[in-house]
């Protein structure tokens, strides 16, 4: 069964963004683990360039995901405004 364009379109945009999601927490993890272990690393740039791509990631990651959801929505709206003017 083949789906509908919008249907994969939203799940699409889902997918990344909770691949987007994913992405962050292991950059996040990666930042502690490297703070924590002794090695040749400039702290302050660690952290920072860390923190900056963690947020990066899951601000796109959020914006990714609720476009699936949003996608969906509408699809359901013109869905019942269609019925509606079939009826009448």
């Amino acid at each position: 069964m083949v789906k509908n364009d919008n249907t994969s379109r939203k799940a699409l945009y889902e997918e990344a963004g909770k691949y987007l999601l994913d992405v962050s927490k292991l950059i996040f993890g990666g930042v502690i683990l490297a703070g924590v272990m002794n090695l040749n690393v400039d702290k302050l740039v660690l952290f920072i360039v860390g923190g900056i791509s963690v947020v990066l990631s899951a601000i796109v990651g959020f914006v990714l995901f609720k476009k699936g959801k949003f996608v969906i929505y509408i699809i359901h709206i013109m869905r019942w405004i269609l019925r509606r003017e079939c009826k009448n």
